[in-house]
Order: C-alpha cells, then sequence, then structure tokens
C-alpha cells in the first residue's frame, strides 16, 4: 500500500533528507505506510529509514531528527471507509434531494474517529484494524452504539451482520483504549428497559468507557420511504431527564463521574435549566452537543464584565441583524436581555430562522442553510448595516448545506455578512466595528479562500 506526498515544508527535516512532493512513502523502517495516521505513528522514531517511489524508480531516504519532529511533510487523504449500516434514523438519508456528493458520503472509519472524534458504530472495522487501533495507541475513540442487546442493535442500524459490541469495547478497553458512547435515542426503539439495558452494560465497561451521551433522533421532512419515526415529545424529553437523574446519582458514588449526559437538545425541548459547569465533569462530549449551552453561557458571562471595553460604539447609530436558530433562540434571548441593561440604546435585531430546507423539527444552526437565511431576512426586513451569522453555518469553502456561497448571500441580501464565533461578545464587537466602517464609507470586503 502506497502513500503519496502532497507537500513538503522547504525548511522541514523532510525536504532537508531529500523528500519531495509527488514522492510516494512506501515504507519506514520495514513497515508498510498505509495512510498519514499510520505515518505520524511511524515517524516518531529518530532514525528513520523512508523507502520511496520517484519516477518509477525505488530511493531510500535515512533521517536522523527529535522523535517529535513532525519533519514537515504532509502526505494526501486516504479514501475514508464508506458506512456499511442503513440506520434507521440515518441522517444522510434524509438529506434533500440534489444535495452535493460529500453530503451523501456515509462515513464509518476509526481514523475519522481518533483524529476528529467522529463516531464510529465499528460494524466495519476487522480484527487487523482494532489491532492497529491498539498498537497505535489510536485513543480516544467515539463509538455510536444506540443498542447493546445484539438483536435490537442490528435492528436500529439495518445490518444483521453487526458484531455484539460489548466484546469489542471490552477487547479495546482491555489493552489501554479509552472510549466515549453515544446513543441515538429513537422513541418507541432503544429507550425505556433497552436505554437502561444499554447504560448498564456500557457501566460495565468504566473506565474503559468514559463516558456515554444521549442525543434525541433527528427527523427531517425527507423521509419518504424510511422508516416511520417519532420525535420526541416535551414529555418524553422530561421523563428522560427524570431517568437520568437517577442513574447519574448513582453514578457518582460509584465511579466519582455522572458517566451518562443527555445533549442540550433534551433541556429545551422539556424546557429546563441548563446544569452548571461541574454538572458536566470535564465535558467529554461537548463536540456532541452536551454541554456547548453551558459553557456558552458561562463564557458569556465572563465577557460581559468587560462589555462596555469590548462594544465602546454600540450606542452609535449603526445596527446589527443577528441570525440565529430555533434551538439556539432562548440563550440568545438571555444574552440580548443581559446586553440590553447594560447598553440599552444597542441596535441588535435578532432574526429566528426556522428550517424550511430540512423541515421545522430541525433546529440546530448548524444545519440552518443559505437560502432560509436569505428568505427569513427578506421577510422580517433588515435594519441594521451588517448581517452576523452563527459560526457553524459554513465549511471550509464558506458553503452553507444548499452549495449556496457566503458572497452569493451577501449579493442578495445587499448587507455585509459576518461570520460570528462562539465568543458572542467579540462576535458582536467584530460586527458593530464593521458597521461603523460601513457608515462611514469604509467598509472592506471579506477575505474568502
Amino acid at each position: 500500500m502506497k502513500t503519496q506526498i502532497q507537500h513538503v515544508d522547504r525548511s522541514g527535516t523532510g525536504f532537508l533528507a531529500g523528500l519531495r512532493e509527488g514522492d510516494t512513502v512506501v515504507a519506514v523502517n520495514g513497515h508498510a505506510v498505509r495512510d498519514p495516521l499510520e505515518w505520524r505513528y511511524l515517524i516518531a522514531e529518530e532514525k528513520l529509514s523512508i523507502e520511496i517511489s520517484r519516477a518509477q524508480k525505488r530511493l531510500s531516504v535515512v533521517v536522523e531528527k527529535d522523535c517529535d519532529d513532525e519533519m514537515g511533510v504532509r502526505l494526501r487523504e486516504p479514501k475514508f471507509r464508506r458506512c456499511n449500516n442503513k440506520c434507521v434514523f440515518c441522517f444522510v438519508d434524509q438529506n434533500p434531494p440534489g444535495v452535493r456528493r460529500a453530503l451523501r458520503f456515509k462515513d464509518e472509519d476509526f481514523r475519522l474517529s481518533f483524529l476528529y472524534g467522529n463516531f464510529v458504530t465499528l460494524t466495519n472495522t476487522p480484527s487487523s484494524d482494532l489491532e492497529r487501533i491498539i498498537e497505535q495507541r489510536l485513543s480516544p475513540l467515539y463509538v455510536s452504539v444506540h443498542a447493546t442487546d445484539v438483536t435490537l442493535r442490528r435492528r436500529l442500524l439495518g445490518n444483521s451482520r453487526a458484531p455484539d459490541i460489548v466484546p469489542i469495547l471490552r477487547r479495546l478497553g482491555q489493552n489501554g483504549i479509552e472510549m466515549h458512547a453515544q446513543i441515538v435515542l429513537v422513541p418507541g426503539f432503544n429507550d425505556g428497559v433497552h436505554l437502561d439495558q444499554a447504560v448498564h452494560d456500557l457501566a460495565g465497561l468504566f473506565p474503559w468507557v468514559r463516558s456515554v451521551g444521549i442525543v434525541p433522533v433527528g427527523l427531517t421532512r425527507h423521509r419518504e420511504g424510511l422508516h416511520p419515526l417519532a420525535a420526541f415529545t416535551p414529555a418524553g424529553a422530561k421523563a428522560l431527564l427524570a431517568w437520568l437523574k437517577a442513574r447519574q446519582a448513582t453514578f457518582v458514588k460509584q465511579f466519582g463521574t455522572r458517566f451518562v449526559f443527555a445533549s442540550d437538545e433534551f433541556y429545551v425541548i422539556a424546557e429546563r435549566i441548563f446544569p452548571s459547569a461541574p454538572f458536566y465533569c470535564g465535558y467529554p462530549q461537548i463536540g456532541n452537543g452536551i454541554g456547548m449551552a453551558r459553557q456558552f453561557l458561562d463564557e458569556f458571562r465572563k465577557r460581559l464584565r468587560g462589555l462596555e471595553k469590548h462594544l465602546p460604539d454600540a450606542g452609535r447609530p449603526v445596527g446589527v441583524d443577528l441570525v440565529t436558530s430555533v434551538l439556539a433562540w432562548p440563550l440568545i434571548t438571555h444574552c440580548i436581555a443581559r446586553i440590553r441593561k447594560r447598553i440599552p440604546d444597542i441596535s441588535l435585531f435578532p432574526h429566528v430562522v426556522e428550517n424550511r430546507w430540512f423541515g421545522n423539527s430541525i433546529t440546530v444552526s448548524g444545519l440552518l442553510v443559505g437560502r432560509d437565511i436569505e428568505q427569513t431576512l427578506h421577510e422580517d426586513g433588515m435594519r441594521g448595516q451588517v448581517v452576523l451569522l452563527p459560526p457553524n453555518v459554513l465549511n471550509r469553502d464558506n458553503l452553507f448545506l444548499d452549495d449556496m456561497h457566503v458572497d452569493e448571500l451577501e449579493r442578495r441580501l445587499g448587507k455585509r455578512v459576518v461570520i460570528g464565533s462562539y465568543d458572542f461578545i467579540s462576535s458582536l464587537a467584530e460586527a458593530y466595528n464593521e458597521a461603523l466602517s460601513i457608515a462611514r464609507g469604509e467598509g472592506a470586503k471579506r477575505e474568502t479562500g
């Protein structure tokens, strides 16, 4: 198996040793290099013999370096493994027709789990890959469990060959791999006694399994021909949180941690206050939307103390149109109220965007699309010089999920668009500074790329 070099830093050890862009790395110290992750593992040695292929010739490069020197070499990304499941709740299957190819790809690759925290089911991870995970200490991993009853899990995954997950987790744990588990909870499928069993079985794998995150099933309006599923109701969310409270109390006594956590969506659905920061025991699943709202609020309150310093010009006759999602709206309402107590004449105009693209049951900001934002702002009417967007609505190419580029949205709105961050105060400061520049005739074009 061969892997090509995509980039070599001219000031790096790799370039000085003779490695060049376009070279194919065959082996390091006699071990085949299958992908960039394995490359990073193998080059941790101080003395390297690197076998490469260049213009159909085999060459050997010898390198002596510090163990933490990454050599300034970047390899091309491999083809990541495709999911072999047909989950009854799969979000990819609920995309609107015609979405770009990347949004139709179902990844299921342990490398993405280790590198980026993607959840994987481990249903297409052969024993050789498990051995690699153990040998190269690819920890932590993030595992979609959903149910520990084998028959039920196979039904949820739509995969009659899905292996029993508990022995796999035990094998990884016994060999030093830390894991975080996820349960996508589907009313009428894996709740009730099935949820009890799953959490009990996973608790039996503590401390190898460090945490369990429970998230509600997400249902779009594009479910023609798919298995009929029900969304969580306020009553169902309240019942889940009540059950969770009792289990967490037990785990605190047993493990010193609450171990199992519900996503922020459950608290919103149930109209409950988000728990305090200590409740989340270090935020082990913050990337899974568990504790993100609390972290956002705490950071906001900390920054609020210096509000006037960050927004010295907020009282001037310029304004900002603020885009938010249905789920985030209660948080944003709270923040705006606190800001207006300090700066009563601030010109901040919030707009709650309902998701027409996926359906109004999808309420998170990360799934808002350009056309829905455009339509809402035109319907509501814009009063500021600048439109401020949430940070997670665009990909690295500045595209929304509907393929609209942010520059296109800006053109259609006739307004400057600013992409915010999770620091709400800093985002407002950036937007107000831009609004002032526009008012003075100094507005700069956004840099993209």
